[in-house]
């Protein structure tokens, strides 16, 4: 049987949540941590094994160096450097830029082919660097985008209504940043428009206070702990997961756009169906003329950001 072999870089606080979560979702045979900082990785693998009894798999983790990454059939990148502040956004900017940068030079002089999940933020900015190297085919590269917007709207909405969340899903598009838009058109609740739904049970959603309040939500968090990596974890895990087992499920990711929604040239949160490939079709919405204008707003807020990146790296 082909090993289900998973590449993590960066053994902080997102690589060592998302090695976890793939372990406790059965996601991964082989977990291989990559980190600058060695001593480090080799700790968050040995206590990542002292985990293995208790998980739903058989799953081994290690430590590895970029060239032990070739064999690998997903990389998920966590390198970077981010923080909440605005005030040092082009220095985090142009490190994480220039950083991912040497990474997929490593990356490709291992041998991998596979497929490679970008997580580091400004997610949807990096990915489209990533994209533009050219290094991996058309699909293969992609980002979480807001797939943890999206869960985030799916516990707000739960929340609000006292009912599972599986019970409906919340859809996120756009920049995984401040703004990222959500399609209200197309949530619903067991088949029906959710605001109809939410009538009948006798609740007023107050649209922007819902999105506001998922943006709020990732603040809310670094202002307490200082990090943010369950949430992110287990989405990254569910992507690889889905890869492996060319499930063909739907994500909203950070895509390449080739005309979809209008728009090239830049990778965006929108819907996308995932198999082994990684990405094999972006899904068009029919959105409402407001919701595709706060869609071209965000698009574009991330093409000026593309745009800054490649600006800074030229310094």
């Amino acid at each position: 049987m082909h090993k289900r072999i998973l590449g993590i870089i960066g053994a902080g606080h997102v690589g060592s949540h998302i090695a976890y979560a793939a372990g406790m979702l059965d996601a991964a045979d082989i977990v291989k941590i990559c980190d600058i900082n060695e001593i480090a990785a080799a700790s968050q693998v040995q206590d990542l094994n002292d985990a293995v009894k208790f998980m739903p798999g058989k799953v081994h983790y290690e430590s590895a160096g970029y060239p032990e990454l070739g064999d690998c059939g997903i990389i998920i990148n966590t390198a970077g450097k981010t923080s909440m502040s605005a005030e040092n956004r082009d220095n985090e900017l142009i490190f994480t830029a220039r950083l991912i940068i040497s990474c997929m030079e490593k990356v490709q002089a291992s041998g991998f082919s596979g497929v490679f999940i970008n997580v580091a933020n400004p997610c949807d900015v990096i990915t489209q660097v990533i994209s533009e190297s050219g290094i991996l085919p058309e699909g293969h590269v992609f980002g979480t985008g807001t797939s943890l917007d999206s869960a985030r709207l799916t516990d707000y909405l739960s929340q609000l209504t006292g009912l599972d969340h599986n019970s409906f899903d919340g859809l996120v598009m756009g920049e995984h940043g401040d703004s990222q838009m959500i399609p209200w058109s197309h949530i619903d609740f067991m088949g029906q428009p959710f605001e109809k739904a939410a009538r009948e049970f006798g609740i007023h959603i107050d649209r922007e206070q819902a999105r506001k309040h998922i943006l709020d939500t990732a603040r809310r968090i670094y202002k307490g702990k200082g990090c943010t990596e369950f949430g992110i974890g287990a989405v990254a895990a569910s992507i690889a997961r889905a890869v492996f087992a060319d499930d063909k499920k739907i994500f909203m990711l950070s895509a390449p756009l080739h005309g979809e929604y209008g728009h090239t040239g830049i990778c965006a949160g929108v819907p996308a169906v995932v198999g082994q490939n990684g990405i094999e079709k972006v899904l068009e919405y029919d959105l409402t003329e407001e919701e595709r204008e706060q869609f071209n707003q965000s698009c574009e807020k991330i093409r000026q950001g593309v745009s800054r990146a490649h600006e800074l790296m030229k310094e």
